[in-house]
């Protein structure tokens, strides 16, 4: 059906003199034409219906008259019988007086129309526009938010209902789009099992029988994954939603073992908590703090990524704790957002629908930039307790420019402990050092990363801290090396737990408290511990001789950490045209390149002859980190614009964006990156210059050489790209030291120098584990590859204790036989990475 019309701009007369004689002073509907004239107009609905069709009725209509009926709480027949009856809706429809109106079901279909995508957002953003114009909102007005439970419209399924349900409704779906394929692969016991929907009290009682029966569902669900995955299914039918949400069930609630059998998942054991997600939990027989189901303990995920039912699969099952008592819900989480200013009208001006494990503070950044978005400056935010905390109030004074207003949490068990608190310290906001209690002052902090973000790390001297008698009060633990003594004997049995073993431990302690990563000693009682100290304090143990062979790859491991990037909701996405404006507040420029002048760059590159990607990098809250445009240009890949913002990872997310550049280069076949950006941010630069790019007058170049041979063959490759492009590339030679090959290989990727004094090592890997590591064979979840991050990759180039001498190369191969010699009976050569020789 095509979008109709009407006109409805000017009231008729009859109607007009007609609703004036029966209702002098006016009602509600009324008042709403007079002050607003059209709410809605039928250009704002231009995109909700197809070009060609029936002429439906007029969807500004449609949408006042869902206004009225919410207003007056209305049911559709109800409000239906208004539009035929009542003077005052016919007044602000501007309807005629004989108009007959329309069928109380076109109202629910335009209710369907409205909830795809974010038509409802922006149907409220052009009420709240209209609004503005008349004078009833502010947008320099007080906002008040607060956050509410959305129910989701389905009932709550155990694990044992949701599996099955889940393949009932797959089967469903792909009998409409593919019955005879279908037909086939149905076996005797699935009428019985599937044909009507799935209810607990028709499951197997007992424990042993309802694992009997899920494992029996869990293999006729992998029955029709294999077949809708084969080549000759038919197109289409992996895509289908429902086959889809079968497949992420399957691997939430399903696990294969090292038999290659297929096993139950236990159930969740740990709640989901933010500060978790970026911590690696020596606990093994907990939950990834990722979220990911975890193979050594197969349990499933928690409640962020858990799908709870098919019916609904993005809705989420959370708990609140209210005035009312503890709530739990399976749904969404509201956040509404309202004027609060007298005098006037307290009007709704945004919605922010989040999954319902969201925190609320988690959502508060957002919630800032869609208010800032739709033109609102706020001078004050009114919130409850859910969004306050001391770091939210800075960030949101700092970053937007707004006064956050709301009470902070106290501590529950503050008067359970005692000793000082926070209060009892005296903060030099000019000098930046605290005072304790005790009148010890500190010596200027540093800045530092908690649970991901900005913090300031304050450190008192030793000496003063030691002699203390208020170190008890001051601390809450005197001997903080326990974790460490345990990890040592578990580590080293044989070590006895003296004077000597705890004096070393408690140096690590120590180490790690100071902020330190790297531990350069010459003992080799210390070295000892090496693995302990990185499992458990996160201290590097180091030889002066390590630490001069490898002093570069000390240094980026402070800042280059791809691992951090694993499980995060990092995306890319497409600058949209006219958004130019309001990435200028998230990247430095400088002389010509400032304000407007960065925003006309980049509005002239997407009107250029030239077909510029423009791509920006957004975090988990939403906010701009980078920003980057290229095209290919013959055989150079060509990035105009290189920018990354003030981030807690930024420096990793700068050397991952060289290597996905890289990377875009060698997939359209192209031997050079060249980045002409004059005013490129200082991140990306020392990542460039780590990588191996190479500067020159025309900006920074990376020479791709796609060649694998010896040192000779590269040598010539790489001097005729560089001769194209202007620069010099290095010249090798043949059984060129490890270190030296490791590096030009770093530089001139991807070049790979057979003759060199590189050690290369084949190692066979099961299908098993080549899946996890490389795809190989593919999984049935298709990998996360946004910004290059795969697991091979924070495989080979995270940072970590391994205990270095030389650089290696690891070639890898698919193998059952570790016995076998590569190459026999169908191994597949995987990939080439480097590695480390001891």
């Amino acid at each position: 059906m095509a979008m109709g019309s009407g006109t409805g701009r000017v009231v008729p007369p009859l109607t007009v003199r007609m609703a004036r004689a029966s209702n002098p002073r006016g009602t509600a509907a009324m008042w709403v034409r007079d002050r607003l004239d059209e709410l809605f107009i039928d250009e704002d609905f231009a995109d909700w219906y197809p070009a060609d069709g029936r002429k439906g009725l007029t969807p500004a209509r449609l949408a006042l008259v869902s206004v009225l009926q919410y207003a007056e709480n209305l049911t559709d027949r109800q409000a239906a019988e208004a539009v035929r009856c009542r003077l005052d809706w016919k007044y602000c429809l501007g309807l005629e007086l004989d108009d007959p109106g329309f069928d109380f079901s076109v109202l629910s279909e335009f209710r369907d129309r409205m909830a795809q995508g974010d038509r409802a957002d922006r149907l409220l953003a052009v009420m709240v526009d209209h609004l503005v114009a008349a004078g009833l909102v502010k947008r320099r007005a007080r906002v008040r938010t607060d956050s509410t439970h959305v129910l989701a419209a389905v009932r709550r399924l155990n694990r044992g209902e949701l599996v099955a349900e889940t393949l009932r409704t797959a089967l469903e779906e792909l009998a409409e789009h593919g019955e005879e394929w279908l037909a086939r692969l149905v076996t005797q016991g699935w009428a019985d099992r599937y044909g009507r929907p799935v209810r607990y009290d028709r499951l197997p009682h007992g424990g042993d029988a309802l694992i009997a029966y899920v494992l029996k569902v869990g293999e006729d669900g992998m029955h029709i994954l294999r077949a809708v995955y084969r080549d000759d299914a038919p197109p289409g039918l992996r895509d289908l939603p429902a086959v889809q949400v079968l497949r992420q069930v399957w691997v939430q609630q399903y696990w294969y073992d090292g038999d290659g059998q297929l096993r139950w998942r236990g159930p969740k054991s740990t709640r989901d908590r933010a500060s978790r997600r970026a911590t690696e939990q020596r606990n093994t027989g907990k939950t990834k703090a990722d979220g990911r189901p975890d193979p050594a303990s197969a349990r499933v995920p928690w409640s962020s990524m858990e799908i709870v039912t098919p019916h609904d699969p993005e809705a989420r099952y959370s708990q609140k704790v209210t005035a009312a008592g503890q709530r739990d819900w399976i749904g969404y989480r509201d956040h509404q957002s309202e004027t609060y200013d007298s005098p006037g009208p307290n009007v709704i001006v945004q919605v922010v629908t989040r999954p319902a494990p969201e925190q609320d503070i988690d959502a508060l950044d957002r919630i800032h930039q869609g208010l800032t978005t739709q033109g609102f400056q706020p001078t004050e935010h009114v919130v409850d307790g859910g969004y306050v905390a001391p770091d939210s109030i800075h960030r949101t004074e700092q970053q937007w420019g707004i006064r956050l207003l709301g009470s902070v949490r106290d501590d529950p068990r503050a008067s359970e402990r005692s000793g000082f608190a926070k209060e009892d310290f005296h903060i030099d906001w000019q000098a930046r050092t605290l005072t304790c209690p005790r009148g010890v002052t500190s010596p200027p902090w540093k800045p530092t990363l908690g649970d991901g973000h900005p913090r300031l790390s304050v450190l008192f001297p030793r000496k003063a801290c030691r002699n203390c008698d208020n170190r008890l009060q001051c601390t809450g633990n005197v001997d903080g090396h326990r974790e460490l003594v345990a990890a040592a004997r578990k580590e080293l049995p044989d070590v006895p737990v003296d004077e000597n073993l705890l004096g070393r431990l408690r140096y690590v302690a120590e180490t790690s408290c100071a902020g330190l990563q790297v531990l350069v000693t010459r003992d080799p009682g210390l070295g000892r511990l090496a693995d302990v100290a990185w499992e458990i304090a996160r201290v590097k143990v180091a030889s002066p001789a390590a630490v001069t062979m490898h002093v570069d790859e000390l240094r980026q491991a402070q800042v280059y950490r791809p691992a951090d990037l694993m499980g995060t909701a990092f995306s890319v996405e497409e600058v949209e045209p006219g958004s130019e404006g309001e990435l200028v507040a998230f990247f430095d420029q400088a002389g010509d390149d400032s304000g407007p002048a960065f925003a006309e760059r980049l509005r002239e590159l997407s009107r250029g002859g030239v077909l510029w990607r423009r791509e920006l990098l957004r975090d988990g809250e939403g906010r701009p980190v980078a920003l980057y445009v290229w095209a290919l240009d013959g055989r150079t890949l060509n990035v105009p614009i290189l920018r990354t913002a003030t981030h807690a990872l930024e420096e990793t997310l700068a050397r991952q964006l060289l290597f996905l550049l890289k990377r875009l280069g060698r997939e359209r076949e192209a031997q050079a990156v060249t980045i002409e950006d004059p005013y490129v941010s200082a991140a990306a630069m020392e990542a460039a210059g780590a990588d191996g790019f190479i500067e020159g007058e025309g900006g920074l170049t990376a020479l791709l050489v796609d060649v694998c041979g010896p040192a000779e063959v590269v040598s010539e490759a790489a001097g005729d790209i560089a001769a194209r492009m202007g620069c010099a590339a290095p010249r090798l030679a043949s059984g060129a030291s490890a270190e030296i090959a490791s590096v030009a290989e770093r530089m001139l990727w991807p070049a790979k120098l057979i003759d060199t004094a590189l050690p290369s090592f084949i190692a066979p890997v099961k299908p098993r584990w080549s899946t996890e590591l490389f795809n190989v064979p593919a999984m049935l979840v298709p990998r996360d590859d946004v910004l290059g991050i795969s697991r091979e990759h924070v495989y080979y180039r995270s940072s970590g204790h391994r205990r270095e001498s030389v650089p290696a190369r690891i070639i890898w191969y698919v193998s059952d036989d570790a016995s076998r010699p590569a190459g026999h009976g169908g191994d597949r050569l995987l990939a080439t990475g480097r590695g480390t020789h001891r």
